[in-house]
């Protein structure tokens, strides 16, 4: 599912959008979550419930959901009788608490940077080997190499693409040879 821009719900949420108000970064502060999603855009009337016409209130209960992990009908019948304030504050609350433990880790390793060193050269480590056992597998035959796979011939649909190319290329050719035996001619 889509994440919709929380000033213009008719927009997909995007990190480069010029109005900061219209997405919630990972590594906002909790106070910025809230006021973001307090903020964001919803439609008229106060029936809190999914709707294509009310793209405002379905986008915040579809946030909801995917931070929750209920159900759009469970939440219709858990904001039953209720403003779209409460589900403001109501998601404003989860997401902080949702987002708080990938904060709280990122602020971690900025204060040491020995330990992040550390993990950076850890996960290069591992990338490495198992780059370097994937082409130990090439050179021992086991896998094939792509530069060794031969073109299945003159039938085979890329090698068919390329005729009006050098058709074009044999038609240059032709042109050119006549254009320098006029000019020999002429000399």
């Amino acid at each position: 599912a889509r994440v919709m821009a929380l000033q213009e719900p008719t927009r997909k949420m995007d990190k480069s959008d010029p109005n900061a108000n219209n997405t919630v970064f990972l590594l906002d502060e909790p106070k910025a979550i809230e006021k973001k999603i307090k903020s964001a855009t919803t439609d008229s009337g106060t029936e809190v419930k999914f709707d294509e016409e009310k793209p405002g209130i379905s986008n915040l209960l579809s946030i909801y959901s995917a931070l929750s992990g209920k159900t759009i009908p469970e939440l219709e019948a858990h904001f039953s009788g209720k403003m779209y304030g409460h589900v403001k504050v109501e998601l404003a609350a989860l997401t902080v608490e949702k987002l708080r433990p990938i904060r709280e880790k990122h602020l971690e390793l900025m204060r040491d940077p020995a330990e992040l060193q550390r993990l950076m050269k850890k996960g290069a480590d591992r990338a490495r080997g198992r780059g370097d056992h994937g082409a130990a597998r090439r050179r021992s035959g086991s896998q094939p190499r792509l530069g060794t796979i031969r073109p299945l011939g003159p039938r085979h649909r890329p090698l068919r693409r390329l005729r009006p190319v050098q058709g074009h290329i044999r038609k240059v050719r032709l042109h050119r040879r006549e254009h320098r035996r006029t000019r020999e001619r002429a000399s």
